[in-house]
């Protein structure tokens, strides 16, 4: 596994080398630099487990695993040190942690919670105008002390608010608005921050990718 150092290196390189040569964007503050890099970090950590998750076989030892479970095109030695990485005391006790973590937070959140449907519709009845689904996300995910009911929450808040105030355009309901860029395609069946009975063909707009 990369280092630290050579992990910041890296995302530098990608930022630089990859992301501002294909699109082109104002960064005077580097705000939305911190965005996207805390986005790739929380995907390349995704992808890792789902890499895991996806290949590894538990009813087998490492060797078998190693041999017979391989992703395609993935180095053999990679793999296997792939393996030894995530089958370490450190790492599953980390998983567990997180894990703990996670279910804390979710029943913290739910807990005489509302929906995303209800409080938008109760916050624009009580002050008289709209409210994107990117800003009704961002009221359900704080606590009244104004901090985030979880450290990913603050995260995707703040790729919402830099995308809504570099296009407006992205508050409207669309395939295209704040809450889809950040969170990503809306379910088949149904339209997050709508209500139960939606779905996406029925009421959202197309928006331009």
């Amino acid at each position: 596994m990369k280092s630290w150092h050579e992990m910041k290196e890296y995302k530098e390189f990608i930022y630089n080398d990859v992301i501002k040569r294909t699109f082109h964007f104002e960064d005077t503050k580097g705000e939305i630099k911190k965005v996207i890099l805390a986005r790739l970090g929380k995907l390349w950590k995704n992808t890792r487990s789902n890499l895991f998750h996806t290949f590894y076989d538990e009813t087998k030892s490492l060797d078998e695993n190693v041999k017979s479970h391989k992703p395609r095109g993935m180095d053999l030695e990679h793999w296997r040190f792939f393996l030894k990485y995530w089958l370490s005391e450190k790492t599953q006790e980390k998983c567990r942690k997180n894990t703990e973590n996670r279910s804390k937070q979710m029943y913290t959140h739910t807990r005489g919670s509302m929906t995303l449907a209800r409080r938008r519709e109760e916050e624009e009845h009580k002050q008289g105008k709209k409210f994107s689904r990117g800003e009704i996300w961002t009221m359900t995910h704080k606590k009244s002390d104004g901090s985030y009911i979880y450290e990913d929450a603050r995260t995707i808040v703040e790729a919402i608010q830099v995308i809504e105030s570099c296009n407006q355009s992205t508050k409207e309901l669309s395939q295209n608005d704040s809450l889809v860029q950040v969170l990503g395609k809306e379910h088949p069946e149904r339209v997050r921050g709508v209500g139960v009975g939606s779905c996406p063909t029925q009421i959202i707009k197309h928006g331009t990718q």
